[in-house]
């Protein structure tokens, strides 16, 4: 056999190989390729999407994109597409996700989600049962009427909230005084919702803002408002001392409207620092009408 007729005879072969891996391999990777279509996305009876474009795998699980499942229920939220780390919350950051990982945040305790959400195209989705899991809700899919429906999130009452924190006593020393003279140093610096440590971002939100100021007189704190508020002891409001970190929820997007959403430090006087929105770090008090009636309740962390 000639060296050109033996080069013939192996690229033919070679032709033939591929082709009858190809013929194999074709049906199952269009078997993978999920189908787009275009559905309504409804809170209960309230419809907050006339359309969105969700995608069915080939298990035929629904994949949803979180920035409008987030702004269905008017949470604030963030994604950063250079670590793919998704946040949602109010004044404080109540879920967090990282896109192809399990593991989760979800009010104040880590979770394992069923399926990693993923970014897809740069945007973020997650399937109906990983929200259902990281909500603890039901998100139910109607075929006939093309429509995602989003039962409200409920959440314990202000009762149930106090029964689980209460298991850690106060055992800090800490002077008052230059306790709160450290705060006011911060006031006016700016908000940012999920802010990173204050060396890095310049910035806080209201857990971000207690957990920086309690750690300069020596006391750890947990990163969130939920996971803040599960520590201390219960104090009375008619009997608040310099210190204590106070609750509130945030009215809205709950069916009870009863979950810690929100901290302050309490100063005296029945004012208390804190940070949310455009005003950034700055006092409030207890008696003006929005604080007082989304107040949930106060721990001490400290000792005088």
């Amino acid at each position: 056999m000639t060296v050109g007729v033996f080069r013939y005879s192996m690229m033919l072969s070679l032709v033939i190989l591929l082709s009858s891996c190809g013929a194999g391999l074709q049906p199952h990777l269009g078997h993978h390729q999920p189908t787009v279509s275009s559905a309504r996305l409804m809170v209960g009876e309230k419809l907050t999407f006339s359309e969105i474009q969700f995608r069915q795998d080939h298990r035929g699980e629904r994949w949803i994109p979180l920035e409008e499942a987030a702004q269905s229920l008017d949470f604030t939220y963030t994604y950063d597409i250079s670590d793919e780390t998704f946040n949602m919350g109010y004044t404080d950051v109540v879920y967090r996700l990282e896109m192809d990982h399990k593991e989760a945040y979800s009010n104040g305790k880590p979770i394992t989600l069923s399926t990693a959400p993923k970014t897809i195209n740069q945007k973020p989705y997650i399937t109906v049962k990983a929200l259902e899991e990281l909500w603890e809700t039901q998100v139910a899919w109607n075929e006939s009427s093309q429509r995602f429906v989003i039962t409200p999130l409920s959440a314990p009452s202000a009762k149930g909230e106090v029964a689980v924190a209460t298991v850690v006593a106060p055992t800090a020393k800490v002077n008052t005084k230059a306790l709160v003279q450290y705060a006011k140093r911060y006031l006016g610096v700016p908000y940012q919702f999920g802010a990173d440590p204050f060396p890095q971002s310049k910035r806080f939100d209201s857990s971000s803002y207690t957990r920086h100021v309690y750690a300069r007189f020596g006391i750890s704190l947990p990163r969130t408002a939920r996971a803040q508020s599960a520590l201390g002891v219960l104090v009375d409001k008619g009997n608040l001392q310099i210190g204590d970190l106070l609750y509130f929820y945030v009215p809205g997007p709950f069916q009870t409207n009863r979950i810690v959403g929100h901290v302050g430090m309490y100063i005296g006087n029945g004012q208390f620092i804190h940070t949310f929105g455009k005003p950034g770090v700055t006092l409030n008090t207890l008696d003006e009408q929005h604080w007082k009636n989304t107040y949930m309740f106060a721990k001490r962390f400290i000792v005088m």
